[in-house]
C-alpha cells in the first residue's frame, strides 16, 4: 500500500522516527512531492530504493549531489543521510521503498547474505548508487526493477510481496557486481567518522534551533574546529553549518504556520528569529511567498 509521504519526523539524533512496513513485510512504500512536503535531512537503518517519477529533482545523499530525472533510480545504503529538493520551485515526485535488508536475505546464515549482500554492510560498500535511465545496461535494469517493485507494492498487485523482494534483491546484486567501491577502505572509514560528526552537529542544530547558537557551538557538538565543521558540513550536506541552521529554522516555521494558529511573530520567535521582518524576508526568499500566504495555501 502506498503512503503519501508528508513531513518526515526525526528524533534528537536526526534518525527518522517512522517505522517502515510491518514485521511480516518490513517495507514502506512512499510517494513524495518535495514541493508540497519538504524532505529534511534524515537517515534510517533500512536501505532505500528511489524511483524518480515526475520532473527533475535535486537529490542529496552521503556527500553526493545530483539531479534525478524521471525514469532514473537510486540506491541509498542504511545509515546514510539524505534529502531531496525541487528545482526552481517546479513540482516533482518520486516513489521510494524503504526496506529492512532481512526482507531480502532472510537471515545472516543464508547464501544470499554470506556470498553477496553482506558486502553492502562493509565499510567500503557503496553508500549511494545512481541508476541513470540512459546509463549502462545494468543501470537501466536496476532503475526498471525499482519501478517494478514500487508499482507492485503501490498497487498491491498479485504476489506483490514476492515481486518486491525479488526485484530489490536483484538491484542489490547489480550494485554488488557493478557499482565501484566509492572510496578505499581507509577513505570509507574516514567518511563514516565525518558522517558521524555531521550527524551530531545536525542533531545539535535540530535540538537548539530556537536558541541563539553560533557556528562555534555547532562545531563543538561535533568535537571539531569551526574550520573543520565548515569543511565536513560542506562535503556531506552541501552547505555551511549556519546555512543549515537557517534552513532548518525556516522549515520548522513552515510546519508551524500550517499546523498551529500562532501569529507570524510568535512563529518567528519560536524558530529563533529575533526580527519578524527579517524572518518574513528570509521566508519569502526560501518559499516564494509570505508566511501568511504560506498558511493560506495550507
Amino acid at each position: 500500500m502506498i503512503t503519501d509521504n508528508g513531513p518526515i519526523l526525526v528524533g534528537a539524533t536526526g534518525e527518522e522516527l517512522y517505522g517502515h512496513g510491518t514485521a511480516e513485510f518490513p517495507c514502506g512504500c512512499y510517494y513524495s512531492t518535495p514541493l508540497a512536503a519538504e524532505v529534511p535531512w534524515h537517515w534510517h537503518d533500512e536501505m532505500e530504493f528511489v524511483h524518480f517519477r515526475e520532473e527533475d529533482m535535486l537529490y542529496l545523499a552521503g556527500g553526493e549531489r545530483f539531479v534525478g530525472r524521471p525514469g532514473d533510480g537510486v540506491f541509498v545504503n542504511g545509515g546514510v543521510p539524505h534529502s531531496e529538493l525541487p528545482i526552481d520551485g517546479v513540482a516533482c515526485a518520486e516513489g521510494s521503498l524503504v526496506v529492512h535488508p532481512r526482507m531480502l536475505y532472510g537471515n545472516r546464515g543464508s547464501a544470499l547474505w554470506t556470498r553477496y549482500l553482506r558486502h553492502l554492510s562493509l565499510a567500503d560498500a557503496p553508500q549511494v548508487v545512481r541508476f541513470r535511465r540512459d546509463g549502462e545496461s545494468w543501470e537501466r535494469e536496476a532503475a526498471r526493477l525499482i519501478r517494478e517493485a514500487w508499482e507492485a507494492v503501490a498497487e498491491e498487485s498479485e504476489f506483490f510481496e514476492d515481486t518486491c523482494r525479488s526485484s530489490l534483491t536483484r538491484v542489490c546484486l547489480l550494485v554488488v557486481k557493478h557499482a565501484p567501491r566509492q572510496r578505499t577502505k581507509a577513505e570509507s572509514v574516514s567518511m563514516l567518522r565525518t558522517s558521524g560528526r555531521v550527524k551530531d552537529m545536525i542533531a545539535f542544530v535540530e535540538a537548539h534551533y530556537a536558541e541563539d547558537i553560533g557556528s562555534d557551538q555547532i562545531a563543538e557538538a561535533g568535537k571539531v574546529s569551526q574550520r573543520e565543521a565548515q569543511r565536513e558540513f560542506q562535503e556531506l550536506v552541501g552547505m555551511r553549518p549556519m546555512e543549515y541552521l537557517a534552513n532548518h529554522r525556516l522549515f520548522v516555521a513552515s510546519q508551524l504556520l500550517k499546523s498551529t494558529d500562532a501569529s507570524v511573530g510568535e512563529v518567528a520567535r519560536r524558530c529563533g528569529f529575533s526580527s519578524q521582518s527579517y524572518f518574513a524576508r528570509r521566508f519569502r526568499e526560501r518559499y516564494g511567498h509570505t508566511p501568511i500566504q504560506h498558511r493560506e495555501l495550507g
